[in-house]
């Protein structure tokens, strides 16, 4: 971070640096913008007014390379609380590169750092450290709830309950100190009246806080959707059938699918890493009882978890061995088999939940008004079959394309009832949270057990130290790197 601290006018790319587009921005920051650019422009930039868009063209050896607008924000009322200085230039990538090129040849302009606009602008007092990180969040969502938080954070809302909760602290500190210095003075029932007043005021604040990291951050911000199953359930079509290409290799042959493979779905704007898994069995290769173990891992952690169940090939004590309240969505394969229904019924004791008959095969998204030949699920006579199967979506056997629809059902409404949580996204402020909270527990027992006030000083220092770190009071130089290495070059 040290190379941030030098003064020079920085400059960057702020959009279409990477493919041809219409018109980009760049912007360039720093002191003295106006009379380092000049030399560049063909508009006198000593007559132009702030907020104002102008035009102007580029000169280079006296020949216009581009013809631009711009735009100048004067110091401090900018984003960095410099002048910054912003150029609407034509978009092909030559000409963008040309332009910076241009103006980094002045040794008083450089290249920007990645997140150095913003890193300018905390430094300037311009955001709160707890903003930035929102910026942070805003930037990398790939979904509404967190692009909201980050939104949110980034207006400086949760900024100001940790403000709320660090002059609640400093209240509290002073109802201690009274408690110790000048108990005479205010005599003990006012000093003790003042000091419950502020432990209360603090704790309520510090717990609403606390309640907002309880959650699986990790469900709503990088949820995934994972597809498990014993071999030859027809994991892996199902897989290619929702994703609609060809993505995992399918097969007759048992263990095929080793690892993992996974893609991406968006569901009303939400976007979710979907997961063929490999099949689950006994197995003595050391390769397939990998994957084996992966999967049981990624079922354990998923947002969302489908089983496969091919009741032809299903092992009825592996199956037990599942953790199957960890099932959201239970799909049986070959359902239009004429006995299919009376082969699964043995797991019905295991598998408590709604079924979906389907038939998965090798060819895509194939349902039963495709199976050839004189058996399929309207032939299917006597008492035994899937239409006796009860539940209010029926008895027929589904297409992928019904079974895509009710599974995508399923995940939003799942995803919106976890939403309602309110849950802090940013690990750094959740830790912190948590240490001021457990901190505060700690020194409230204290109180309760101890007479020394002097021990309970020394915790509330420690707490103290916490809250600071929570509302970016003493930021450390590792923490600024880590947040500006996910920032794009130009912010």
């Amino acid at each position: 971070m040290n190379v941030l601290f030098d003064n020079k006018i920085i400059i960057a790319c702020s959009s279409g640096s990477q493919s041809n587009s219409a018109i980009t921005i760049i912007r360039i920051s720093g002191t003295n913008v106006l009379n380092e650019c000049q030399k560049w422009f063909s508009k006198k930039l000593i007559f132009i007014k702030p907020k104002k868009m102008y035009r102007t063209k580029i000169i280079l050896d006296e020949q216009c390379i581009d013809d631009i607008m711009f735009c100048f924000f004067e110091s401090p009322k900018s984003y960095t609380g410099e002048e910054i200085l912003e150029l609407y230039v034509h978009g092909n990538v030559l000409n963008v590169r040309r332009i910076i090129e241009l103006f980094c040849k002045s040794d008083k302009i450089r290249f920007a750092k990645p997140g150095e606009f913003t890193y300018r602008a905390i430094k300037n007092k311009k955001l709160s450290l707890t903003q930035v990180e929102g910026l942070d969040l805003f930037l990398n969502a790939n979904n509404g709830i967190a692009l909201k938080q980050g939104l949110d954070i980034l207006q400086g809302n949760l900024h100001q309950k940790y403000v709320s909760l660090y002059n609640s602290f400093k209240a509290l500190k002073s109802a201690f100190e009274l408690q110790i210095d000048f108990l005479e003075d205010v005599g003990e029932e006012s000093a003790n009246f003042q000091l419950n007043s502020a432990l209360n005021d603090f704790e309520y604040k510090i717990k609403d806080l606390y309640e907002k990291t309880l959650f699986n951050k990790s469900y709503l911000l990088a949820p995934t959707v994972v597809v498990i199953g014993q071999t030859n359930a027809g994991k892996s079509t199902f897989f290619n059938n929702i994703i609609g290409i060809n993505r995992s290799i399918v097969s007759s042959t048992k263990g095929t699918t080793r690892d993992y493979v996974s893609d991406h779905i968006s569901i009303e704007g939400n976007v979710f890493q979907f997961i063929d898994t490999a099949g689950i069995r006994n197995s003595n290769d050391e390769i397939e009882k990998e994957g084996i173990k992966r999967t049981q891992h990624l079922m354990e952690n998923a947002f969302f978890n489908i089983m496969i169940l091919n009741p032809y090939e299903t092992d009825y004590h592996e199956l037990k061995k599942l953790k199957i309240d960890k099932i959201d969505m239970l799909i049986v394969s070959h359902g239009d088999y004429k006995d299919c229904y009376e082969k699964f019924r043995k797991f019905e004791n295991i598998l408590k939940m709604k079924v979906y008959f389907t038939n998965l095969n090798e060819s895509g998204p194939i349902g039963p008004d495709k199976v050839s030949g004189p058996i399929g699920p309207d032939k299917v006579s006597g008492p035994i079959g899937p239409d006796k199967v009860s539940g209010p979506i029926g008895p027929d056997i589904k297409n992928s394309k019904y079974l895509k629809d009710v599974l995508f059902s399923k995940i939003h409404g799942k995803y919106l009832k976890l939403s309602e949580n309110e849950t802090l996204f940013i690990e750094r402020q959740r830790i912190c949270i948590s240490k001021t909270y457990n901190k505060y527990m700690k020194f409230k027992e204290l109180l309760k057990k101890n007479n020394d006030l002097a021990i309970s000083l020394s915790e509330l220092a420690v707490l103290e130290n916490e809250i600071s770190q929570l509302i970016g009071v003493i930021p450390t130089e590792e923490l600024l790197s880590d947040i500006f290495n996910n920032f794009c070059i130009g912010k």
